[in-house]
């Protein structure tokens, strides 16, 4: 049929095979995951650097330029963690949101979304904490080691939360009677190549 010459007309041409695949893919869903990965790089980064190179090389410095140092590291890195929690909140309903509407899941999935979300809860505070000024959460500055420590060890465990979930089979949900069912990316093809010939 001409359908199945205009396929394989299209097949045998990568670059334009190419060209029409990427125009199906959904930029929305791809920004929301730089930005959850690009968070995840600031926080997570940012602590293994404190922790196994800053706090070291500070440990030599004396008491005034040590307190000068890290009043200046507290206000250059503050706003910075903001924008890193925000990322991580905003890409994280957004991408649990798309895959409860798009994907059949297994029950242990959201229940181990909900563990991820309070290790990240739980990584937000002890972070803000160790780069924040106020009384209520100098105990935790005062013992920075001890707490970047067990800040990392909870970044572990979400990370390979994060790895269960990813690697999870999500099969797609069935659409709905009132739906046209969703076309093969060879389907894809094949119509819009009949389409720019005719």
């Amino acid at each position: 049929t001409r359908q199945h010459a205009c396929l394989d007309r299209l097949l045998a041409t990568p670059a334009e095979r190419d060209r029409v695949l990427m125009a199906d893919l959904n930029w929305v869903d791809i920004v929301f995951r730089w930005m959850h990965i690009f968070g995840a790089i600031m926080i997570v980064g940012a602590a293994i650097f404190m922790r196994f190179a800053l706090m070291p090389s500070v440990s030599t410095l004396d008491e005034s330029a040590r307190g000068a140092l890290n009043q200046t590291i507290r206000r250059k890195w503050m706003p910075l963690l903001s924008v890193a929690m925000l990322l991580l909140l905003a890409s994280g309903f957004y991408n649990i949101a798309m895959i409860s509407m798009r994907y059949e899941v297994p029950p242990y999935y959201h229940a181990l979304f909900g563990i991820k979300f309070l290790l990240a809860f739980a990584i937000f505070f002890f972070a803000s904490a160790l780069a924040g000024r106020s009384k209520g959460t100098e105990r935790f500055r005062e013992h920075a080691g001890r707490w970047l420590n067990i800040n990392l060890f909870l970044a572990v465990i979400l990370i390979c939360i994060s790895g269960i979930l990813r690697s999870t089979p999500k099969p797609e949900k069935p659409a709905s009677s009132e739906q046209p069912p969703a076309e093969s990316a060879p389907a894809v093809i094949a119509r819009r190549m009949t389409a720019s010939v005719t």
